[in-house]
């Protein structure tokens, strides 16, 4: 009988630890157990009043050791930290709401909407 592993939560570690999980070269069941209606833990996406949409989530990755370093290397972040400077995207028009104001994200730091 083959192995079944239970993934405590659906926010990304959740997410990601299922995935690699059901990727393995002899895969265990895996179930996902999710406390509330819907996955992704911090992460989400909102309609403001406006129509604009703005992207929720958690303000920052904590790298620690090998696993951390494999983390960055999964989004191609790898020798680099995770400042507002290091921020790009790739839809021109969109920003970062903090400090009271929403910063343009670009290649410069310091840009401001």
């Amino acid at each position: 009988m083959g192995r079944t592993v239970v993934v405590l939560g659906g926010g990304i570690s959740g997410l990601a630890a299922s995935y690699h999980l059901s990727r393995a070269p002899c895969p265990p069941k895996v179930v996902l157990v999710e406390g509330s209606e819907r996955l992704g833990g911090w992460i989400r996406s909102v309609r403001g009043p406006n129509g604009a949409i703005f992207e929720l989530g958690p303000r920052g990755i904590r790298p620690a050791g090998a696993l951390g370093a494999r983390t960055l290397l999964l989004v191609s972040l790898r020798d680099s930290s995770l400042e507002a400077d290091h921020i790009i995207s790739a839809i021109p028009a969109s920003g970062i709401w903090t400090l009271g104001a929403i910063f343009r994200r670009s290649r410069r730091p310091g840009n401001r909407v």
